[in-house]
C-alpha cells in the first residue's frame, strides 16, 4: 500500500467516524424532546413495542390524544402521510448536521 493510499483510508475512517457521532447525537437530541414515549395500550411484552418506542422517542409517530396507540387498529391515509412528513422532517435535520455543506451531492 502506498502512502497516499494508507492517509486515504484514514481520512475516509475518521469521517465515517464522526459522521456517525453526529448521527447519533442528532438522534438523542431528537429522543429528548418527545413527549410521550410510552402508551397506555403498549404492553412491554408486545411484539412491535421496541419499534414504537423508537419511533415516539424520535417524534415520528405520537399516539391519539387519550395516551393510546391503538396497535391493531389499522392506519389511515391522513396518519400515514403524517408519519412520513414526520420520517422526512428527522431525515432532513439529520442530513444538515452530517452534511453542513451543500457540495451538489444528492444524498
Amino acid at each position: 500500500m502506498t502512502q497516499l493510499t494508507k492517509l486515504v483510508s484514514a481520512g475516509v475512517s475518521l469521517l465515517t467516524l464522526n459522521l456517525t457521532v453526529l448521527a447519533v447525537g442528532a438522534l438523542e437530541t431528537s429522543a429528548q424532546s418527545s413527549l410521550i414515549t410510552t402508551f397506555s395500550d403498549v404492553q412491554p411484552n408486545y411484539w412491535a413495542q421496541p419499534f414504537i418506542r423508537g419511533l415516539a422517542t424520535r417524534n415520528i409517530v405520537t399516539g391519539y390524544p387519550d395516551g393510546t396507540f391503538r396497535p391493531e387498529q389499522p392506519v389511515d391515509r391522513d396518519e400515514f402521510a403524517a408519519i412520513i412528513r414526520n420520517c422526512l422532517k428527522v431525515y432532513i435535520s439529520l442530513r444538515s448536521l452530517i452534511f453542513p455543506l451543500n457540495l451538489g451531492f444528492i444524498i
